[in-house]
This record gives structure tokens, sequence and C-alpha cells, in this order.
């Protein structure tokens, strides 16, 4: 019998005064990755042991992700620097200069409609092709032929990204699944207040939000959407949205967080 993965892998928390400060992700009984967080309860820092891969985060003084680098046996391999429009409902990245290991800069901007539109990649535009819950299947360039695409599962584990290894810069997808930031050397997606794991269909840190004991699935602070991908989505990482609910043709939509808090976790 094919053994379960899930049952394999644990992620033990360490906690300091109230705030998580530390975790890490053991599979088959090998660290495979470990955590730490800020003073704030958000996450600084990731190690790979796997890629020997170092990944670091700084926030704003409102949450918001400024910037993130990477690193390699303490060698700077990339960074990135945002720009946020803090109007926005859920502090939508407008910005974005990418710095390689050789001081090479690449500078992009996003424009915004009822979710993502386009991308200025320094002059070369791409354009974004999304599904119903803001996810991106693929990048279109100025003649409307699809440079690439991306192919997710339900919960946004990553399935299949053809094209993006081409070098093209309107290929850049830092955004992917419900249209958060995929982080390639973690494997996590940045969802604002927290970060989800796809692979397992869970964030890795625990909810605000601490559950109602009539509604036994809302105890289970690190579950994704209440455990329904289909139709939800999780914009800020506190709270889930119904993606079947007309919101009016307002930006990324609207509802009724009094509402929904009580039945997600």
């Amino acid at each position: 019998m094919e053994q379960n993965p899930y049952i394999l892998m644990t992620v033990p928390d360490c906690w300091h005064r109230g705030r998580r400060v530390g975790g890490a992700v053991k599979e088959n009984g090998k660290l495979a990755e470990s955590y730490t967080f800020d003073s704030a309860g958000m996450l600084s820092k990731v190690i790979n042991a796997d890629k020997g891969m170092t990944s670091s985060y700084a926030y704003d003084g409102t949450g918001n992700r400024v910037s993130s680098e990477v690193k390699s046996d303490g060698i700077r391999k990339n960074k990135k620097e945002y720009v946020i429009d803090t109007q926005s409902a859920y502090g939508d990245i407008v910005g974005a200069i990418d710095t390689t290991e050789g001081g090479n800069t690449k500078t992009s901007y996003f424009t915004y409609g009822k979710g993502l539109v386009s991308t200025d990649n320094d002059g070369i535009m791409g354009y974004y092709r999304t599904d119903e819950k803001n996810t991106v299947t693929d990048i279109l360039d100025k003649t409307g032929a699809v440079k690439a695409s991306l192919s997710n599962d339900e919960f946004g584990k990553l399935l299949s990204k053809d094209g993006m290894d081409k070098g093209n810069t309107v290929q850049v997808a830092i955004f992917a699944f419900t249209g958060h930031v995929y982080d390639d050397n973690s494997g996590l997606y940045y969802a604002k207040a927290r970060y989800y794991d796809a692979e397992i269909g869970r964030f890795i840190s625990e909810d605000s939000y601490k559950g109602d004991n009539s509604i036994i699935i809302s105890l289970n602070l690190y579950i994704y959407t209440s455990n329904i991908p289909v139709i939800n989505i999780d914009p800020t990482g506190h709270v889930f949205k119904n993606t079947m609910v007309n919101d009016g043709g307002s930006g990324h939509g609207s509802f009724d967080k009094a509402k929904l808090v009580r039945g997600r976790i």
C-alpha cells in the first residue's frame, strides 16, 4: 500500500510569549526546511536544507512584504524589492526591482483591473490570463500569443510551468495561485498575513481567528479556505472569500468579513 506523504511530514512549532518564533519541516525524519518568524509573527527567514538556500523577508510597518532575498553559502543570488499600493484592498504589488547575483537589475510594473492585468518588464509587455479565482494560467505577449503557461491543482500545487525557463523577460511570473506571489526557494505562497504551503494544503502559521467551538473545522487554525479551494480563496491570510458570490465588479471583490469569518479557519 502506498504511504500517505502527509503522515511522513511534521511541522513542529516554537513559541515565545505567545508568538510563533520558529518551526521546522521534516520529511521521513530528515530536516527539509526551518522557519524563523519576527516579533510581529511574520516569516522572516526560510532555510532550505536540500537546496542549501536561505531566503530572508522584510516588511513595512503595516505588514506588507517589501523585499525578499535569497543566499547560497552566504552569497546573495537574488534580491527582490517591492512597491506596494497601500490604498488597494489587499496591498497590491505595483512594482518590483529584481537584482541578480551579478548586480544586474530588472524593473517590473504591474497593473490591475478586476485582478491582475499586465506587467511591463523593462519595457516588454506581458498580459496575464487568469481564471475565476485570479490564478494565473497564461502569460501573453502584446500580439496575444501565449508565451508561458502555469497549471495548478485545486490547492495550488504547481503541476507545470511551460515556457517559464526560456529567459524571455515577458515571461516574468511572480504571481501564480489566486494571484499570490510564489517563492521558488521555499515553495511557499506569500498570502499577505501568512504563508501558504500548497504541497500540504495548509498555512504554515496559525490564523488570528481562533475558531468557533460550534464549527469543528474552524478549530484547525492552519487549514486553507475551510478545505474547499474549488470555490474559495484567501486574499489576505485572514479571511476567505467565496468566488461564486457576485461582487458587482468592485475591484478585487468585496465580502462581509463578519459573516465569512465564522466559517473560516
